[in-house]
């Protein structure tokens, strides 16, 4: 017998081999697929899947959200060491960052 679990980014599944056959679990009421999301209510009641995606869009929804811009970094490159148009494979490159 075999397991197998995929802990995707956006989607997770798991399914087991019996030798002849595989299986999928069914990991919410709609299928074998869940999407990979966690949600802790005000209480840190744990959700996950669709529920949690439908649990933390109805709290937020009316929420006032403020954007404000912050600079977290800069960085310059530079390329230079070739005038003659040969080869460009020698270029000589630089970065930095500020």
């Amino acid at each position: 017998m075999g397991v197998g679990l995929d802990f995707g980014t956006s989607n997770s599944a798991v399914a087991w081999f019996d030798g002849e056959r595989l299986h999928r679990v069914r990991l919410q009421s709609d299928g074998p697929i869940l999407p990979t999301a966690i949600h802790l209510d005000r209480n840190y009641a744990a959700l996950v899947g669709s529920v949690a995606i439908d649990r933390y869009v109805e709290e937020n929804r009316g929420r006032r959200v403020e954007l404000v811009a912050e600079v977290v970094g800069e960085s310059a490159s530079s390329i230079g060491g070739n005038n003659t148009g040969d080869d460009i494979s020698r270029l000589e490159t630089q970065r930095h960052t500020l």
